[in-house]
């Protein structure tokens, strides 16, 4: 898992994590508040990851529809176009939920604002950051640079976008030379 806070500030900070605490006998090897913490964060990613497929699944589609030749066939490299193309507007749309996911995972330390659950961090946010925060990553941001919103949110995309383009591309490429329908028929 990569946390995305940076050095410190109100959601930074330094390098080093509040100590785990003891283990249980019988605890399955994690104390009771970290799985509380896990159980939390998988809310969040259901949060982000749910409405992302419901985006990117279907525009990778239609866009490797569009991508095909007329017999049907695509190639490599149309289906990595494809599938990096859908990522973008997936990996945007869906920053609000990234944020607060990542707010809920990080652990917070002594003067952090800290978070009970989702709606609470949703709440927070707001009230102390504004709904800018909740963009934060995306280009939405004013600061003294104007321009390092977008900067920013080129980096996303920049880095976001092709990530979806190669996972679709393996997947059908593997699929391809294993011979294997996965398309539950």
């Amino acid at each position: 898992m990569r946390i995305e806070s940076g050095g410190g500030g109100r959601h930074g900070g330094g390098d080093q994590l509040p100590p785990a605490g003891p283990r249980r006998p019988g605890s399955g090897g994690a104390a009771p508040r970290h799985r509380a913490t896990f159980v939390r964060g998988a809310k969040a990613c259901f949060l982000r990851d749910i409405p992302f497929s419901a985006i990117y699944f279907p525009c990778y589609a239609h866009l490797k529809a569009r991508f095909s030749q007329e017999d049907g066939t695509i190639g490599p490299a149309k289906m990595l176009l494809a599938g990096a193309l859908a990522g973008m507007p997936a990996a945007s749309l869906v920053t609000p939920a990234d944020v607060i996911k990542t707010r809920l995972q990080v652990a917070w330390r002594a003067g952090q604002t800290s978070y009970s659950g989702l709606t609470d961090c949703f709440w927070k946010v707001l009230r102390e950051e504004g709904p800018r925060a909740f963009w934060k990553g995306a280009g939405v941001q004013k600061g003294t640079a104007s321009d390092r919103g977008s900067l920013s949110s080129a980096a996303r995309v920049c880095r976001s976008s092709p990530q979806f383009g190669v996972t679709l591309v393996t997947y059908e490429l593997l699929q391809r030379w294993l011979d294997v329908d996965f398309g539950g028929r």
